[in-house]
């Protein structure tokens, strides 16, 4: 989904934003289309930088071994089917 937004108006006194706002999908058809009221805060909020959390990937044994045994096979014909709706299945 990409979102876009555009401020539409500004109401200093109440603190208020009127922004634009359209999200498309993948293939570009608008999935909402509407007008965001937002009230702005009244001091500037400042969020303090968090730590990344550690990510590892690790192969483990069961997979090597997996493989291993699928690649002492000869290759097998196959097909992988998904049907898309329900008339396909």
């Amino acid at each position: 989904i990409t979102a876009t937004v555009t401020v539409k108006e500004k109401r200093v006194d109440k603190r208020i934003v009127l922004l634009d706002t359209q999200c498309t999908n993948q293939k570009g058809d608008v999935v909402l289309l509407g007008i965001a009221t937002v009230i702005a805060p009244a001091v500037t909020i400042v969020v303090p930088a968090m730590p990344r959390p550690e990510a590892a990937v690790r192969r483990h044994d069961r997979y090597e071994a997996f493989i291993r045994e699928a690649r002492a096979h000869p290759a097998l014909r196959t097909a992988v089917v998904h049907p898309c709706s329900p008339d396909a299945i």
